[in-house]
């Protein structure tokens, strides 16, 4: 088959680069900024510098980082998926390129995590410990579990297993519904997953109740390809932008009220910011001639986009080694520096880590999954 056909449609967007990269940032700024924002919120609520309460107050929201990568993960694999819709090597190429990218680094991860206590060299308290079956994470279905006690090395991959099993059912949806049924199914998808996380409290890491941020990328996907849905965005373009500014000023100003309750898990808060940052990759797609897509093709942005996947599967673990040890070697009279240097020392190493990952061992299973054609 002529691969020369589907190329142009599967090249890679710089500016979503920047995307995933804005994304990674606000995970690490919500698991390593937390002490010190605390500390500023004091501060301000002291009234020494009522600012400071604010700039505490923008790390609230910040786990919204995992919806961001949600709407862009649906955006990307159901556009690639409508745009390879008739090759004979649909399902072939599309899950062998996943699996060079998924299952590389996160094996050796698990690798890890079995070898290393079995060795005896673990000395970390819960870096390794946990109630969930070692299978679950051979299978990703830790998800399931995730009202149990869960081990730091692995924490973060719940978001990993949801994205897989999407990965399971939405290039069957593609392959054999058409585009008027495909949208049929999202929405529905979208509108039922803020009533069941309200209905069935406790249940936020299911793939079935957290479908509306991932499925909000795939309509995205749908319409842009859609002539005339295009235009109509087009058309309508300031308006979406007006809608955008909103919803982000929306989501500055609820993150300073003390009466409202933004947890993660809500039925609510999702929705939004599947809305949120679904407009937000709307506009980027839309105009890529602007100061917007200038500041997402930025070097540093597309750096930490390119190397997210290894920055989050490190960054926990990390953060829990290196307060460990920072903890056993700092003076008494310095302990309260712990938790201002393990945010530093751990990002410092993590980047470190993540740079040799990608160039040195995640890069060669790219590589060859692209040999893969479709």
């Amino acid at each position: 088959m002529d691969e020369s056909r589907y190329r142009n449609s599967v090249q890679r967007i710089a500016e979503l680069d920047g995307v995933r990269g804005i994304a990674i940032l606000l995970v690490l700024y919500w698991h390593y900024a937390d002490r010190l924002l605390v500390t500023l919120v004091e501060h301000g609520y002291q009234g020494k510098w009522p600012i400071l309460t604010y700039i505490g107050y923008s790390h609230r929201l910040t786990w919204s980082g995992v919806d961001l990568f949600f709407v862009l993960s649906g955006f990307l694999i159901v556009g690639i998926l409508l745009d390879v819709k008739d090759s004979k090597f649909y399902f072939k190429t599309f899950y062998m390129r996943r699996i060079c990218r998924i299952i590389p680094l996160y094996y050796l991860m698990l690798f890890l995590f079995i070898i290393i206590p079995w060795l005896g060299l673990q000395s970390t308290k819960g870096l390794f410990e946990g109630n969930f079956p070692l299978y679950s994470y051979f299978t990703f279905t830790q998800n399931f579990f995730i009202h149990g006690s869960g081990s730091m090395w692995l924490i973060v991959a719940w978001s990993l297993a949801i994205e897989e099993q999407f990965y399971l059912v939405v290039p069957l949806l593609v392959k054999f519904t058409n585009r008027k049924n495909l949208l049929l199914i999202f929405g529905c998808a979208i509108c039922m997953a803020p009533i069941l996380r309200f209905m069935l409290e406790g249940v936020e890491a299911m793939p079935f109740v957290r479908s509306d941020s991932i499925l909000m990328g795939g309509l995205i996907a749908i319409v842009i390809r859609d002539v005339r849905l295009r235009e109509v965005l087009i058309i309508n373009y300031r308006y979406i932008v007006f809608l955008f500014v909103s919803f982000f000023i929306g989501t500055a100003i609820w993150s300073t009220c003390h009466f409202a309750y933004l947890g993660y898990g809500t039925a609510f808060i999702h929705l939004w910011f599947g809305i949120l940052y679904s407009l937000f990759i709307i506009v980027v797609i839309l105009n890529r001639s602007t100061s917007l897509s200038f500041v997402l093709k930025n070097n540093l942005l597309v750096w930490f986009g390119l190397r997210s996947y290894a920055v989050y599967l490190f960054h926990m673990p990390m953060k829990t080694i290196v307060y460990y040890y920072l903890s056993n070697i700092m003076p008494l009279a310095y302990f309260h520096y712990v938790d201002y240097l393990t945010p530093v020392v751990s990002l410092i190493i993590v980047l470190i880590l993540s740079e040799l990952s990608f160039r040195y061992y995640e890069n060669r299973f790219l590589l060859f999954g692209k040999t893969f054609k479709y």
